[in-house]
């Protein structure tokens, strides 16, 4: 398995707006990691640019990185 940063666009914030949102997934590759992060609540899955970007991180980032919090709930607790 290896470790992905995956950063999408959320909606559900008024009209034309987004926020971006991160994401952290331990996954097979990064087609896999970017699958899951259009599958996550918030993320406008059908917009060809609901991914706005990707990259492979090392197991001590995923690590430090997760924290108990998604970006789902973050989002939601504003």
């Amino acid at each position: 398995m290896k470790y992905y940063k995956v950063t999408a666009r959320g909606g559900h914030v008024g009209s034309g707006n987004i926020i971006p949102l991160i994401f952290y997934f331990k996954a097979k590759d990064m087609h896999d990691a970017i699958k899951q992060a259009r599958s996550m609540p918030c993320v406008k899955h059908d917009k060809p640019d609901a991914i706005t970007n990707a990259k492979e991180i090392s197991k001590e980032e995923y690590e430090q990185s997760i924290n108990g919090y998604s970006a789902y709930d973050v989002y939601n607790n504003k």
